[in-house]
Formats: structure tokens, sequence, C-alpha cells
């Protein structure tokens, strides 16, 4: 299971809330630096409205922390 961040899931919501056709913009960062797009609203595969894109979260965590294999098993319960 994919857990979206509150960002992610408004933007997904926000977007699929709006009609097909209805122009859109959207800014990101690439490689450190500020882009911008523009496009439509679309049917996407699933049936749902969007800007045909997908959102990933780039976040890596390191710990130098060894964790038991009780809390290991904890962990993996909760990104599942």
């Amino acid at each position: 299971m994919i857990r979206l961040s509150t960002v992610q899931k408004d933007l997904i919501d926000y977007v699929g809330s709006q009609k097909i056709g209805s122009k859109v913009k959207v800014n990101y960062v690439e490689d450190g630096q500020k882009k911008s797009a523009t496009g439509k609203i679309i049917k996407l595969e699933n049936g749902k409205n969007g800007i045909g894109i997908s959102l990933i979260d780039r976040t890596e965590v390191t710990s130098s922390i060894t964790l038991s294999s009780q809390q290991r098993e904890l962990v993996d319960q909760v990104r599942a």
C-alpha cells in the first residue's frame, strides 16, 4: 500500500475535481531548478480526471541505529 503525503493527496483531489479540458499549470523542481509546464485535464485510463503524471517521493532516510527484529517488523507494518 502506498501512503500519500497530505500535499500529494490535496493535489490529486484538486486535479480530480477539475473538468475535462480545463487548463492547468504545474510548477515543480527538477535537478534543483524551478520549472513549469502547462496542459489540460484529461480522462485517465483509470477513469479519473488527471494530468497524466505520477507523483513520487524522493525522500530517503538513513540511520546508524540498529533495530531489533521486532522493531523492524513494526516498521514494515507501518510502511504497509
